[in-house]
């Protein structure tokens, strides 16, 4: 099985809830024991759904046809992923009661909110790796104190130097599974125009049950989703998307209907090609007719090329960051250096962070290698 059959092989496990027929074409693709496991467990592993193919695999009894000690593995996997979630859900509890004390009605956001507002039917499937949660802007310095008053803690000092960024860095405390990053704005500064935080505050829903816990409407989920994915991340330029990011919009989508509120979404040329990968590696119908735009077709080929060519991924992969380095990180900020007060104010405090040349560091390492 190739590189590229594998992946959409694995869209298929974590899509098998949504055809009849999807089992019995996964079972005739395990029992032709042509499956790499190592593989497969590797790309799951990298993309955070081995768990939720655990999941998956046990609950339409497709356990049985893989290897033993495979199973075994994937059982502990989720076993420790359940245990943590579960901590989390706690974490999420006392988090919201010492800011109820305060009057802050937090907003959790991605992983954390989805995970309280019940989207995966099993609370072990998502694997999570901090809390956002978002804010008013005038209760910002507050929440951060209220943390600080049940003994999260942040290694950077010099506040001043995030004073401009989505979230404060994130809090930590030794006896808890995840760090929280507190948020000013649900997405990065350039998409705020297209979701602000007014919108996502005053539109959220509180969870039943639950003290003083919020999410996002499902709308806006989806597109911070889309956003963080295609956006932040660059999805729509590099075609490489997290299957986590994709089965969490694959939920969603279940929950209410994307393609009619599809023109409430930003940039929608783009999150048409992202939506249109959902569909075909999820077994999904239905969208025949955006199937056959050119920016589908140029996205989907993309993401075929990284697949199916080591060469191809390479290639772009690291023209593209040089690219990125040279331009957007260094020459497009000269000018605001020398025209804007604060870029330099900014800027200058930066340089003389130690912590700051550490993380630029480490982000240049992961670009070129």
């Amino acid at each position: 099985m190739t590189n590229k059959e594998l992946h959409y092989f694995i869209g298929s496990c974590l899509a098998i809830n949504n055809e009849n027929g999807l089992k019995d074409r996964l079972e005739q693709i395990i029992q032709r024991k042509q499956i790499d496991w190592n593989k497969f467990v590797w790309i799951c592993s990298n993309n955070l759904v081995l768990q939720t193919v655990y999941v998956k695999f046990k609950t339409h009894g497709l356990l049985e046809l893989l290897p033993s000690d495979l199973v075994f593995h994937l059982e502990e996997i989720y076993k420790l992923n359940l245990n943590q979630n579960m901590q989390i859900l706690n974490q999420i509890d006392e988090i919201s009661q010492i800011f109820e004390t305060k009057n802050i009605q937090p907003v959790y956001l991605k992983g954390a909110g989805n995970l309280i507002d019940n989207l995966y039917k099993n609370p072990g499937e998502r694997i999570l790796s901090d809390i956002d949660l978002l804010v008013r802007e005038d209760q910002f310095t507050i929440a951060v104190e209220c943390l600080e008053s049940i003994g999260y803690k942040s290694k950077v000092q010099n506040y001043e130097v995030y004073s401009e960024l989505m979230h404060f860095p994130e809090m930590h405390r030794e006896d808890l599974p995840v760090p929280v990053e507190i948020h000013r704005h649900p997405v990065s500064k350039p998409w705020l125009r297209r979701l602000s935080s007014e919108n996502v505050l005053s539109d959220s829903i509180k969870i039943a049950g639950k003290k003083n816990q919020y999410v996002p409407s499902n709308l806006h989920k989806t597109t911070i989703n889309f956003i963080h994915s295609q956006l932040s991340n660059k999805g729509s330029i590099t075609s490489l998307v997290s299957f986590r990011d994709m089965y969490d919009i694959f939920l969603l989508s279940q929950r209410f209907d994307l393609k009619t509120r599809l023109n409430e979404i930003p940039f929608k040329r783009r999150a048409k090609s992202y939506f249109h990968l959902i569909n075909v590696l999820f077994n999904l119908t239905g969208n025949e007719r955006s199937s056959r735009t050119f920016s589908n077709r140029i996205f989907m080929m993309h993401y075929n090329l990284n697949l199916s060519s080591r060469l191809y991924y390479n290639t772009y992969r690291i023209a593209r960051s040089f690219i990125e380095l040279l331009i957007i990180d260094y020459l497009w900020k000269v000018p605001g250096f020398f025209f804007s007060k604060r870029m330099r104010k900014t800027v200058l405090l930066k340089l003389r962070s130690r912590e700051w040349y550490k993380g630029h560091l480490k982000s240049m390492k992961g670009r070129f290698t």
